[in-house]
């Protein structure tokens, strides 16, 4: 790319300019300026710090391309997407995920976008009021386990614009009227690049530049203190110690004059981001400038400035295997613990061979061995105990953060059999990102035998069962493939919300589904002719034997495992029946299913019936 001139201003620079002189200069407009608005950056608990392998070649990859350009914009190649509002909830930084990958959607061409931030809010699984904020990792983990994405059409952040001006009104909107619900993920997300922190040094500011020109846009913590910020356009923190906003970077000008700013910072050059806070929140349509020494923009020490980054064509997986369900919490290695394998088992469903494997790393670089192992025994002291290699694979990690690794020989597994994955790292440093408890943060729901961590020891091999030995699972998914093609009549014009899936349950046996009004949650186990689940949704509504109640049923495969749950508690005098069917097409009959069964049955489509309520 040719450098432009830094005397050669952009129009967009000009107004930004004439932004801050007419807010300057007008009283009532920079009242405006400095409107107090929300923000909603919530730090993890723990420091991951990212480091750099030995010998590990540079990333991201436009750091080849020297020099870098004085000035950079993402809009002008067409990839931000319009601004938007997060009203009056602490919910930044899903406006800052979800922006970053609607810049990758524009990016690789797949069109504009638009992503729900209040799925993601709602349903990241994390504890607390959801209203307490965010950051980028509680963002991949909603992500990564296809918790979404889903489309703001099918699941809308406001539907009444009074919510945009008051707390109250918002929180009411979301608890009482319409609660989210799991979606079909309108993408899936397959990796996650960190990004190091900012420091005083040229050298990271460059490796931020460079993710912003290869990637569009980087989701970034930074502090936002209203006082600092001149006019509309250009901030600068200069003695603050905490971040509490998230935004999105999505370009840079080294020659942005330090009299723009309220308080003089030490140089010129600012970087430009893109806001939450709509189009009329004091600044030049939602986007300002951060003055290159600004003390906490991309600084925090406990969150990763990150990008998401979609599937491609070949990383279209039918299932994700994974216990991580939040994601890292903490790194064993800054615990001390040194030892270079990892290693998890699954159990698989049917017709389906392994395809690839996802790992996490706080190393830059890192070189790594995967193995897979099949028909191994679980609930043995090792992951590896009867199984067989099927399948070694080397390669070097390219960045910090998620990386979803493809084999290049897809492994095929017994139908029901359980399969290892053995991640060793075979440089100099390891990393091991582990999932556990944190009152107050995430509790998990890893189980002891699932996932291990192993020592090399005169040639033989010392397993440690995570959950025993650091009440916590490693962070390790196996992803999957279905060998055997999906018919048509599988999956009978299911729409992104499943609308039509469950009315054509419905017509198959329509006495059965109604079941004399007593029937609620009918539910629809779409999945492909190896009956592995392809979509699932849970059902959300009015319990019509009590109609002053709100009833979400759930028929979940979990691992290869379907289980059911619902709330609120139906109490001890009601009952339910499970009833299933193998091909939805055809179904003339429903069979009784018992929940311990669940896990063996070769049904593929499912409804639960309840009892008629008792008398009061």
């Amino acid at each position: 790319m040719k450098e432009k001139n830094p005397y050669r201003k952009s129009a967009r620079d000009t107004v930004l300019r004439l932004a801050t002189v007419i807010c300057t200069a007008t009283m009532s407009i920079a009242a405006v300026c400095d409107d107090v608005r929300p923000t909603g950056f919530r730090p993890p608990p723990h420091r991951i710090k990212i480091r750099c392998a030995d010998g590990a070649k540079a990333s991201p990859k436009r750091l080849k391309a020297t020099p870098l350009p004085s000035s950079w914009d993402s809009r002008d190649n067409g990839w931000v997407t319009p601004v938007k509002d997060q009203g009056p909830l602490y919910t930044c930084w899903t406006f800052a995920a979800n922006a970053v990958i609607e810049t990758q959607l524009l990016r690789t061409g797949r069109g504009e976008w638009d992503l729900s931030e209040k799925n993601m809010t709602l349903l990241c699984g994390f504890d607390g009021d959801w209203n307490l904020g965010g950051n980028n990792d509680m963002a991949a983990a909603y992500l990564l386990r296809w918790g979404g994405a889903a489309l703001e059409a099918n699941d809308v952040y406001f539907t009444n614009d009074n919510s945009y001006y008051n707390e109250d009104a918002a929180r009411k909107e979301w608890e009482n009227i319409r609660p989210s619900h799991p979606l079909v993920p309108a993408l899936h997300i397959q990796n996650v690049v960190w990004i190091p922190n900012l420091d005083k040094t040229e050298e990271s500011r460059n490796k931020l530049k460079a993710a912003i020109m290869e990637y569009g846009a980087v989701s970034v913590a930074a502090q936002w203190e209203h006082a600092n910020k001149k006019g509309c356009s250009a901030y600068y923190n200069g003695s603050s110690d905490y971040c509490d906003h998230a935004i999105m970077v999505i370009g840079w000008d080294d020659n942005w004059p330090t009299n723009n700013f309220e308080i003089t910072p030490p140089g010129n050059g600012a970087w430009l981001v893109k806001n939450s806070h709509g189009t009329n929140d004091g600044t030049a349509g939602g986007y300002w400038y951060v003055s290159y020494y600004d003390t906490r923009f991309g600084k925090n020490e406990y969150t990763k400035s990150s990008v998401f980054l979609l599937a491609t064509a070949e990383e279209n997986y039918t299932a994700v295997y994974g216990y991580d369900k939040l994601g890292p919490l903490w790194d064993a290695k800054d615990g001390g613990i040194q030892s270079p394998l990892q290693a998890a088992v699954f159990t698989s469903a049917w017709n389906e061979e392994v395809a690839a494997v996802g790992v996490w790393s706080s190393i830059e670089g890192n070189p790594y061995s995967i193995k897979i192992y099949t028909n191994v025994v679980r609930g043995c002291a090792s992951p590896i105990e009867g199984g067989a290699v099927a399948w070694t694979q080397s390669g070097t990690l390219r960045h910090a953060g998620y990386t979803t690794i493809p084999l290049s020989v897809p492994v095929p597994l017994a139908d029901r059999s359980s399969f290892a994955v053995v991640y060793e790292q075979t440089g100099n440093q390891v990393s091991h990102l582990m999932n556990g408890d944190e009152a107050g943060y995430m509790t998990t729901d890893h189980k002891s035998g699932q996932t291990w961590i192993g020592d090399i020891d005169g040639g033989g091999i010392t397993w440690k069962d995570a959950a025993t030995a650091f009440s916590a699972c490693v962070c390790l998914k196996a992803y999957t493939r279905s060998t055997v093609a999906a018919k048509a009549d599988d999956a009978p014009g299911e729409t992104a919300d499943g609308t039509e899936a469950l009315a054509a349950l419905a017509a198959t046996n329509a006495l059965a589904y109604v079941q004399h009004g007593e029937t609620f949650g009918a539910f629809a186990n779409i999945v492909g002719a190896n009956g592995r689940t392809l979509w699932a949704n849970w059902l959300t509504g009015l319990d019509p034997a009590n109609p002053d109640d709100d009833f979400t049923l759930s028929i979940a495969v979990t691992n290869g495992v379907p289980s059911l749950s619902w709330t609120p508690d139906l109490g001890a005098a009601r009952t339910y029946t499970i009833w299933g069917c193998g091909d939805l097409a055809s179904a003339k009959n429903w069979d009784v299913v018992k929940k311990e069964d669940l896990s063996t049955t070769t049904n593929r489509f499912f409804k639960v019936t309840l009892s008629p309520k008792t008398p009061d």
